[in-house]
């Protein structure tokens, strides 16, 4: 039986000298529910959850697009549903960078997932290697 996941495009293998990222990534458009697990900055953001969107995805971490600005350094909780693989992954992640979108008033952030106790961790990484090269 074969995997496969809706993707939104192919597959991107960039190497620009500011990549700093060493796996591939998957273009992926899905729906996912972020908690702020700890922010150094700001102590009254903790537990406060909103809904995001991924951009692109890898066995390291994810792009997202939010509706407003997150700290970099800020612990993420974060439940991702990707169509076409059945149940949702948790995961753990912490905000590398932050940065207005191009496209109006939300916010694009990158996300270097930890392996966490009690997360999805390996589990998310052996289903993503499938469909990512170089990792």
């Amino acid at each position: 039986m074969s995997t496969s996941i809706k993707t939104t495009g192919p597959l991107i293998q960039r190497r620009s000298i500011d990549e700093r990222r060493t796996d591939g990534r998957l273009l992926n458009q899905s729906r996912l529910y972020v908690q702020i697990a700890h922010s150094r900055e700001d102590l009254s953001l903790r537990g406060q959850t909103f809904a995001s969107s991924t951009i692109d995805i890898s066995p390291k971490g994810l792009r997202l697009r939010v509706d407003h600005p997150v700290m970099m350094g800020c612990g993420l909780d974060l439940w991702v549903n990707i169509e076409g693989h059945h149940g949702k992954f948790f995961l753990h992640g912490v905000v590398k960078w932050s940065m207005p979108s191009n496209k109006g008033a939300d916010y694009l952030i990158g996300i270097e997932l930890v392996d966490a106790p009690k997360t999805d961790h390996q589990k998310w990484q052996n289903w993503l290697s499938k469909f990512v090269k170089n990792y």
